[in-house]
């Protein structure tokens, strides 16, 4: 489903937490999640101690608007919702890799958790439409 340029518009200037909420609900809805890829995911150092985080979208619409900078090779990738849970997630749990949710270009406060915290937070909204 495309996102409108004023939904894009106000859903980048909420707060973190207003994103990671919005983000949860309509990865859950639509089955998948988004990330920036070129030969790899793109990762960012964003969480105070330079350790990878992995930046996930809620549509493609917003990562495509993140692939500046370093990432301007980068293109938008469609996750599965089952790949996300059965699999990613697991595995950068085991890594120790965070995960960023909506980032947003030009700020720094794109919300980051842990992989086992955001699998949780899937599981618990996919148990809203069962």
């Amino acid at each position: 489903m495309k996102v409108s340029a004023k939904e894009i518009e106000a859903m980048s200037n909420k707060g973190s937490k207003e994103r990671y909420i919005y983000s949860i609900k309509r990865i859950v809805d639509n089955e998948k999640a988004w990330v920036l890829d070129y030969d790899g995911f793109a990762l960012s150092g964003i969480n105070g101690d330079n350790s990878e985080v992995l930046i996930l979208w809620p549509a493609r619409e917003y990562a495509a608007n993140c692939a500046i900078d370093g990432w301007e090779n980068y293109k938008p990738k469609a996750l599965s919702l089952d790949y996300i849970m059965d699999e990613l997630l697991p595995k950068l749990s085991s890594k120790g890799t965070q995960v960023g949710i909506f980032s947003v270009p030009g700020l720094s406060n794109t919300p980051v958790v842990d992989a086992e915290s955001l699998l949780l937070d899937l599981e618990h909204e996919c148990s809203n439409y069962m």
